[in-house]
């Protein structure tokens, strides 16, 4: 590989991590433009001195280098860090998102300072900076959630790794320049090479398109069980109470939200866009408790736990486009999903907008009828929590509608929504019943059991019971009748509920109650407005409705009745205008530029230039092929290049390779000194001779225009 191609190669890798670093972190004009810059300078360096560039200099290691590079590095991160909290990142500071913004960023331009050093030969410290910066992207969600995207970005990575090293290893350990020809003297056309990686990458593109149509039905299930072990990395960490502003809540074991709550109060987790508070949005419901935690039974964990097969997940297509206005814009279009049937005349719609740095996890009301959102497929899991296929990088809107949506339990659902541990049960039953007095619907039932705990009990924060660890948290919990949190609360109203034969889960979320002081319509819902409550499935009415049971809380959701529905058409052209949003063709043009991730060209790039581009190259090699045999005697021409390729690949075992300038003769020369090494064999010296004289009757015969014999007919 030249030096010239050598700086190319580097200069398109180093180009396309800038914009995926750019695209990935908001930063696409700044990075751009130093990337810019650097190339200028390169530019420059090579057109000026060009022999200084590309000879490079030898020199000196230094005991001192290296410890140097790494103070250095340290202290660019920590300047990088310090300027983008506060310039560049939001106000509610996220401190995970800030490392991973920080750290690709200063390894993106350690590796723009280590390129400006050597354009050619480039470091080895670029492949472990390259390394980071696509580690980091990745992490942050620059990869998109879509399966063609996540693949067309992996093997993009792959091959720039593959590249980098080839060019960086082999200047390094100086296996460059090595001689390489076409193994006949006829002149090959310059644009074979060119046409041949071509068709190289139209095969690797159709390759990627397929691995991502293949794993469509895999991937999805890979990534929640990734998730889930990862949420449950996180919920073992929960005594450390920075964790609780880094991920979004769950609440699977009995005190994590208290700590989520504690760790980082106001820091933000979800948004949302409504005329009235959103209330109450469901993140996670669970159905199996076994001594203070909860369990999803549509999960793995319920599989290891338990040894028996997890409730299968619902999977939901789209029905139609969207139609559904969005007060943060995204150039994704809208696809709708039927959440649930019979969805009411009035229907108020919700927007919201997550963090993608806090997880995955995606918010809805009881009452929600149907979705949009940038998505081909969703995931819905029987207590009707969206488990994967929503991009939390863009908002979705939500139908909710006034009346609960009615919901026939499965077999499966309905075994699980009342289990209770048997060393509990007798105690539970005992104490339900001294609650309930006279009640008897399941609603009556609900109601007694939440105004017993928001009358008879404390609610606290700080306070952390001396429970021993032989009896159970909520037995603790009912018998000492001490201040608790949510949690408690929700648990035991749920585990109450199910020793009187009622179905239940354990819910949580946030309460989003909070209005902005910029817009009137943004709802804020804020770390300390983590929450957990219980749901009762009313077999009458065949609905899940809320059980509040938590003092000083009452349950809230939307509700179509109390607003015009109108409004939502006028206050989104309202916000337009105070915004001042121009439609002018060159704002449009910038924001459409802006907006565009490195994914995306490259999933657009798979499909619609794979087939083509292969056909396309196939029909030119096989024009060509065919003009250059009818252009002299085909069968001689055939034969005589045949009977060369055999040779060479027979002489290139003993690593004797012809170089493009060298003729047959002189070829014919090497070959017969390398058989006077004293490492050869004694039959490898004979062979070596065979062949020597054999290149020198090929070139006899073919310049007097004869057929020449092969090397076996030779001997």
């Amino acid at each position: 590989m030249s030096e010239n191609r050598q700086a190319q190669l580097l200069g398109i890798l180093l180009w396309s991590q800038s914009l995926f670093v750019g695209t990935t972190f908001r930063s696409l004009p700044l990075i751009a433009s130093a990337t810019g810059l650097v190339t200028l300078l390169i530019v420059l360096r090579l057109f000026l001195n060009p022999q200084n560039v590309t000879r490079g200099v030898q020199k000196v290691k230094r005991w001192w280098k290296t410890p140097l590079a790494c103070f250095a590095f340290l202290s660019l991160f920590i300047a990088m860090a310090t300027w983008r909290s506060t310039t560049q990142i939001s106000e509610e500071l996220n401190y995970v998102y800030l490392v991973i913004d920080s750290l690709a960023h200063t390894s993106m331009s350690f590796s723009l300072l280590l390129w400006l050093r050597s354009p050619t030969r480039g470091h080895s410290a670029m492949i472990p900076f390259g390394c980071i910066v696509a580690l980091m992207s990745c992490a942050a969600g620059g990869a998109s959630s879509s399966l063609t995207a996540q693949s067309a970005i992996a093997l993009t990575i792959c091959i720039g790794f593959v590249l980098g090293c080839e060019i960086i290893l082999k200047n390094k350990h100086g296996f460059q320049n090595v001689a390489s020809g076409n193994p006949s003297n006829l002149i090959v056309s310059r644009w074979l090479a060119p046409t041949f990686s071509l068709l190289v990458l139209s095969l690797l593109l159709m390759g990627t398109s397929g691995i991502a149509n293949g794993t469509s039905m895999i991937l999805p299930t890979i990534q929640s069980k990734l998730q889930e072990e990862l949420q449950t990395s996180f919920n073992a960490m929960a005594e450390e109470s920075y964790v609780g502003g880094t991920r979004y809540v769950r609440g699977s074991e009995l005190g994590s939200i208290r700590q989520h709550m504690l760790g980082d109060p106001n820091d933000i987790a979800v948004q949302a866009f409504c005329d009235l508070p959103p209330g109450y949005l469901r993140g996670s419901a669970f159905d199996i408790y076994f001594r203070g935690r909860w369990i999803d039974s549509g999960s793995y964990e319920f599989e290891r736990y338990t040894q028996q097969p997890k409730t299968p997940d619902r999977q939901i297509l789209p029905t139609s486009p969207g139609t559904q206005e969005l007060n943060v814009p995204t150039r994704q279009p809208l696809n709708r999903f039927v959440l649930e049937e019979n969805a009411p005349e009035r229907i108020i719609s919700l927007e919201v907008l997550s963090d993608p740095s806090k997880g995955s996890i995606i918010f809805t009301p009881l009452n929600s009828f149907w979705m949009e959102a940038s998505s081909q497929e969703l995931s819905l899991t029987a207590h009707g929590v969206i488990r994967t296929g929503i991009d939390v990088r863009r908002p979705y809107v939500i139908g909710v509608g006034q009346e609960l949506p009615p919901m026939d339990l499965l077999e499966s659902i309905k075994e699980s929504t009342q289990q209770v541990p048997s060393r509990i049960q007798s105690e539970l039953s005992n104490y339900a019943n001294g609650v309930i007095g006279d009640s008897e619907t399941t609603r009556d039932i609900a109601k007694s059991i939440a105004q017993h705990f928001q009358t008879d009990y404390g609610y606290s924060l700080t306070y952390k019971p001396d429970r021993p660890r032989s009896i159970d948290p909520l037995l603790y919990f009912l018998r000492e009748q001490h201040d608790a949190h949510c949690e408690y609360f929700a648990s035991a109203t749920v585990m109450l509920l199910r020793s009187l034969g009622i179905h239940a889960r354990y819910v949580t979320g946030y309460i989003v109650d909070e209005m902005s002081d910029e817009e009137n319509t943004r709802w804020l819902g804020r770390n300390r407005d983590a929450h957990a409550w219980a749901e009762a499935y009313d077999e009458e009415s065949k609905q899940w409705f809320p059980v509040e049971s938590t003092p000083g809380r009452r349950y809230t959701t939307l509700e179509p009745d109390k607003r015009d529905l109108n409004l939502a058409d006028d206050n989104a052209s309202l916000l337009q205008d105070q915004i001042g949003l121009d439609d002018g063709w060159l704002r449009n043009s910038i924001d459409w530029i802006l907006s565009i991730r490195l994914s995306e060209p490259i999933v657009l790039l798979i499909r619609f230039t794979q087939l083509p581009l292969f056909v396309v190259l196939s029909l030119y090699l096989w024009k060509r092929n065919r003009r250059q045999n009818t252009s002299i005697d085909e069968k001689e021409e055939l034969l005589a290049r045949k009977m060369l390729r055999k040779t060479d690949r027979l002489v290139m075992r003993l690593n004797l390779l012809r170089a493009p300038s060298e003729t047959l003769w002189q070829f014919s020369d090497r070959i017969r000194l390398a058989s006077t090494n004293e490492g050869m064999s004694e039959p490898q010296k004979q062979f070596l001779n065979r062949c020597a004289d054999w290149y020198k009757q090929f070139a006899s015969a073919r310049y007097q225009g004869k057929r020449p014999q092969s090397l076996q007919k030779c001997n």
